[in-house]
């Protein structure tokens, strides 16, 4: 039977009352809006209308997951174009990086040559000086080398300080590419976290532990419940459904239920444990 026959014979007053599931939900399930319901609730309540009519409805499951995954081929094309987008501005950052190494190198040149031509220039005036001057003329000769000195050592301080602007530069650039390299990385780290769906099919009492952070929450109802992460529960009796990563749980009992969720395993407990004394 298709899920239209089913809902056919079947009208949503009636599913309702056999199955808690509201009727704004079964509409939604009815009309095939499936972007109005969660995959988890939608699979829920799929098996729970399974179960309470004994029906086969997985082809409306497949309906739903072929919806989305046409919506996910979108998504992922979005995706591409960011990352190409921010590829190319790494590019483009780089490329102004180097341009600026560049003129920083030919400017500190220009400057080198520019000073050592001019003292150059002065040590050959200087000795032809000597060559036409008298003897009293030395200590002049001598002060005028003392100033030549002095400007070789003032333009050595002037390259030194260019040259140390330059190692900044590159030490800066290298930085500047690792950030980037690395900010691309993260983005396509992803943790999964596994979802614990509740489906009571009558009223119970449960109490659930958050074992990552230790804080805990209790419920008493009839309707289903979602938690994300690593879970201790205690139930009051067994008669639910519990879907957890592709498990169906049904402990199908009048008993108090232990049951540990970690990592997309799960385990019944007894008491005592670790997580109730």
């Amino acid at each position: 039977m298709n899920a239209d026959d089913f809902f056919e014979l079947h009208s949503i007053e009636e599913i309702n009352k056999k199955t808690k599931i509201s009727p704004i939900s079964l509409r939604f399930i009815k009309n095939k809006e499936f972007d109005k319901l969660p995959r988890v609730k939608f699979v829920g309540f799929i098996r729970l209308i399974e179960k309470k009519y004994k029906v086969d409805l997985n082809e409306l499951i497949k309906e739903y997951e072929g919806y989305f995954h046409h919506s996910d081929d979108k998504n992922n094309k979005k995706s591409d174009n960011i990352q190409k987008n921010k590829s190319d501005k790494i590019k483009e950052k780089r490329s102004c990086l180097w341009i600026l190494i560049l003129i920083i190198f030919v400017l500190t040149s220009f400057l080198y040559f520019k000073f050592f031509n001019k003292n150059n220039t002065k040590d050959e005036l200087i000795v032809e000086a000597n060559k036409t001057t008298v003897v009293n003329n030395v200590t002049e000769n001598g002060s005028e080398k003392n100033n030549s000195e002095n400007n070789n050592k003032t333009n050595e301080n002037i390259v030194g300080g260019i040259n140390s602007s330059i190692v900044n530069n590159e030490t800066n650039i290298s930085n500047t590419i690792k950030y980037n390299t690395s900010s691309v990385k993260i983005e396509k780290n992803i943790i999964k976290e596994y979802n614990i769906t509740i489906l009571p099919n009558e009223m119970v009492w449960f109490r659930a532990l958050n074992i990552d952070n230790n804080k805990s929450v209790e419920y008493l109802t009839s309707k289903p419940k979602i938690l994300k992460g690593n879970y201790y529960i205690k139930f009051g009796h067994g008669n639910i459904t519990v879907l957890y990563d592709d498990k169906n749980i049904t402990p199908n009992t009048k008993k108090i239920v232990r049951i540990l969720f970690k990592n997309g395993k799960y385990e019944y407990l007894k008491k005592p444990n670790e997580y109730e004394k």
